[in-house]
C-alpha cells in the first residue's frame, strides 16, 4: 500500500485548554475547533509530497465542461507534513494549518477526505485532530492540495483499522478531485481523464534524479489558464508516444522537443513574465529541460546548475522568487532498508527557504552528499517498527554520475507505457 509518507509515527503529546491561535516561524496557525488530547492517542507524521507533470497533453474539452487529459506524473521529495490522530474526546474533526490563508472550515480538501472516509466505511462517529504543516505554495501546479487529500485518506484508513483497500482509496479519491488519485500510486503513473484516471508505472521511475522548482509569487487558477487555451495551438503529440519515450530513454536523455505541456501557451499569455522566468532558466548551464509543471506558476528544471551558490543568489534570493531543489522519489514495495535511521532521528536535513526570506524550516531539498528519501506505511510506534507492515525504499547518491542523474532508465528495456 502506498499512500506518499514520510517522517516516523510518533504519540501525541498533551494539549491543556483550548487555543485559538499560535505564532510559528512561518506565521500565524490557524486552528479550527480544537480540543484537548491525550497521550494515549495514535498519531501518525505523514509526508505529503508535491508532482510535476513530465508532460501535460490537453486532448479536448468535454460535454461537462472539463477537459480530457493526458500526463506522466512523477512525485518529488518536496512537500508538506500532515499529523493525523484520532480525537476521542470531540465530535468533530481538529484541524490547524501553520500557513495563513488556508482555510480551516469544511472547504479544505483534509476535511473533506475525512468526511468522504467516514461515509464511505460507514465509521460515522470517528473524527480526527489533523496538522497540516504546509512548505507547497498555493496555485504552484504541484498538486499540494490534492496530495494533502490522499494522504488524509490513507491515514485515516490507517487509524480506521483499515477498513478499506487500497483499490477502495483509489476509487473513493476521484470525487474530492482530479489529481487525487496519483498520490496513491508508487510515484509514477500515467494519468488520463481529468487526470482522475490512474495507471501506475510499475517500476516507478528511478528516485534521485535532481530537479530544481522555481516558484515566482505569482498564482494563476487552473480555470483562468483553461480559459485561456488556444485550442489551435495544441500538440498533436500521441500522448502513449511521449509515455514510451520518457519511459525507455529516462528523463535527461528524453529529447527536450518531448516535454510537452499544452497550458505553458495560456499560462504565459496571462503572465507574460512567467515565459520570461522560464527563457532565464533555460540560459542557466547544467539543467537538461525547463518546462512549467501543472497549471503553473511554478517551473520545473532537471538536473543541477553547474554553479549552485550562483544559482541560488541569482534567482533564491531575488525578491518574489522562491527556489524548492528536490529530487525524484517512489516507493520500493516490501523494502525496509534504511528505516531505523529515521526512526531514530538520524535522518539528515539542510534548511531551505519558503516565502519570506530568512523563513526556514527543514526538508530534504538541498543537494546533500547522501540523501534519502522514503515513502513508507507509517504505524504508531505501538508497533514493531520493522515490522513488514512498514514499506519503504531508499536511494543513496551514487558516485557514478550517470547513475546518479538517472542518465537512462534502469529497467527501460521492460518498461513501456502501460495504455499500450
Amino acid at each position: 500500500m502506498f499512500a506518499l509518507l514520510f517522517a516516523a509515527a510518533c504519540g501525541v503529546s498533551p494539549v491543556n485548554g483550548f487555543v485559538s491561535s499560535s505564532t510559528s516561524r512561518l506565521g500565524t496557525i490557524q486552528k479550527s475547533h480544537l480540543h484537548a488530547t491525550t497521550a494515549e492517542s495514535e498519531s501518525l507524521s505523514l509526508f505529503s509530497p508535491c508532482k510535476i507533470n513530465l508532460f501535460l497533453r490537453i486532448i479536448r474539452k468535454r460535454p461537462d465542461g472539463f477537459h480530457d487529459l493526458a500526463s506522466l506524473f512523477q512525485a518529488v521529495g518536496f512537500g508538506d507534513t500532515l499529523t493525523l490522530s484520532l480525537n476521542n474526546y470531540g465530535d468533530a474533526d481538529e484541524f490547524t494549518c501553520n500557513m495563513e490563508g488556508v482555510p480551516t472550515d469544511s472547504s479544505n480538501l483534509v476535511l473533506r477526505a475525512l468526511q468522504l472516509m467516514r461515509e464511505k466505511t460507514g465509521k460515522t462517529n470517528v473524527h480526527f485532530n489533523a496538522d497540516l504543516f504546509k512548505r507547497c505554495p498555493a496555485q504552484a501546479g504541484l498538486g499540494g492540495g490534492s496530495a494533502n487529500a490522499a494522504t488524509a485518506m490513507w491515514g485515516a484508513n490507517e487509524l480506521m483499522g483499515r477498513p478499506a483497500t487500497l483499490e477502495q482509496l483509489i476509487e473513493w479519491s476521484g470525487a474530492l478531485g482530479s489529481d487525487i488519485t496519483f498520490f496513491l500510486s508508487r510515484g509514477t503513473a500515467y494519468c488520463t481523464g481529468r487526470g482522475e484516471i490512474m495507471t501506475p508505472i510499475d517500476p516507478p521511475l528511478p528516485s534521485g534524479a535532481k530537479l530544481s522548482i522555481v516558484k515566482p509569487n505569482l498564482g494563476l487558477s487552473t480555470p483562468k489558464v483553461f480559459k485561456a487555451l488556444d485550442y489551435d495551438q495544441l500538440s498533436t503529440e500521441d500522448p502513449q508516444m511521449l509515455c514510451d519515450v520518457f519511459l525507455r530513454e529516462g528523463v535527461v536523455n528524453t529529447d527536450d522537443k518531448y516535454y510537452i505541456n499544452d497550458l505553458e501557451q495560456p499560462a504565459f499569455d496571462c503572465l507574460p513574465e512567467l515565459k520570461a522566468l522560464k527563457d532565464e532558466l533555460l540560459q542557466v548551464e547544467g539543467f537538461d529541460h525547463v518546462m512549467m509543471s501543472g497549471s503553473g506558476t511554478s517551473i520545473f528544471c532537471i538536473g543541477e546548475p553547474t554553479d549552485k551558490d550562483a544559482f541560488m543568489k541569482e534567482f533564491d534570493e531575488r525578491d518574489g522568487v522562491s527556489v524548492f531543489n528536490a529530487a525524484f522519489i517512489n516507493r520500493e514495495e516490501g523494502s525496509c532498508k534504511g528505516l531505523r535511521s529515521i526512526l531514530n532521528g538520524e535522518r539528515k536535513f539542510e534548511e531551505s527557504r519558503f516565502g519570506e526570506k530568512g523563513t526556514a524550516y527543514p526538508t530534504p531539498s538541498k543537494w546533500l552528499e547522501t540523501e534519502v528519501h522514503s515513502w513508507y506505511i507509517a504505524c504508531p510506534r505501538t508497533r514493531d517498527p520493522m515490522s513488514p507492515a512498514l514499506v519503504t525504499h531508499t536511494h543513496h547518491k551514487s558516485n557514478n554520475k550517470q547513475q546518479a542523474a538517472t542518465r537512462r532508465c534502469p529497467q527501460a528495456s521492460q518498461r513501456q507505457c502501460p495504455n499500450r
